[in-house]
């Protein structure tokens, strides 16, 4: 049975509401500072560290890489990450929050080059394997549990080798206590989408696309609450 549209609209309702409300602060952090304290503190920021080394392992092993995507990149933090790797020709940044684009594009001082669009993750405006690298992290939880699988569709769809996708892992050791104590916590209301990695090998196994690398903060899989994947195309689709 599907979720009723009134359901669904309200769930993203929510998730506007988060995200304009962590933007503004984000933008009264960002005024009068400069580059280097900015990413000092964002590097500070819980599983930073995790990103950014996944990352930098998939750009050691990988030359043929020039265009990059980051998906819901809200007001360009991970983007700073990839404009400094000095790495990619083309990058881009696609958020679904017009708050979050004004925002990036009036400090677009700190990107270069960066092109910011306004876009859904349910409807990318690119063609078919338009980048080498696609970025998604800190978003997929926030999707509703029936648009997932038209989620990674669409982050299939745009890339053309390389996925990089950070989800909540169901599976994790401390699960109940996450779910029931820590993200009520934080997020009160705000719905949170959970998953297993098996789970989310298949989907993306029928897409084309092969696990490459998985990483959290602890040593397994299996003890992480976030994890990060890294999901190479296989075949010719």
């Amino acid at each position: 049975m599907k979720t009723p549209t009134s359901e669904k609209k309200a769930h993203y309702e929510l998730v506007k509401k988060y995200f304009n409300k962590d933007a503004a602060e984000y933008e009264q952090y960002y005024n009068g500072k400069d580059i280097d304290e900015i990413q000092h503190k964002l590097r500070r920021r819980n599983d930073w560290k995790t990103y950014t080394s996944v990352l930098d392992d998939l750009l050691m092993d990988e030359n043929q890489i020039d265009s990059v995507i980051d998906v819901g990149c809200g007001i360009g933090n991970f983007l700073l990450e990839l404009v400094c790797k000095k790495k990619f020709t083309t990058i881009v940044g696609v958020d679904f929050l017009k708050e979050t684009m004004r925002i990036a594009h009036e400090k677009k001082q700190y990107f270069g080059t960066v092109d910011f669009i306004q876009g859904n993750l349910l409807n990318i405006p690119f063609k078919n394997r338009s980048f080498d690298v696609t970025v998604c992290v800190n978003v997929l939880h926030h999707v509703h549990k029936e648009d997932f699988p038209r989620a990674l569709d669409e982050l299939t769809r745009i890339t053309k080798n390389y996925l990089m996708v950070e989800i909540r892992n169901r599976d994790n050791l401390l699960g109940f206590y996450y779910e029931n104590i820590s993200l009520r916590r934080k997020y009160k209301n705000l719905p949170q989408y959970t998953m297993s990695i098996p789970e989310l090998h298949r989907m993306l196994e029928r897409q084309g696309f092969t696990i490459e690398r998985i990483k959290g903060k602890l040593p397994a899989p299996w003890m992480c609450r976030r994890l990060v994947c890294v999901y190479k195309r296989f075949e010719e689709r």
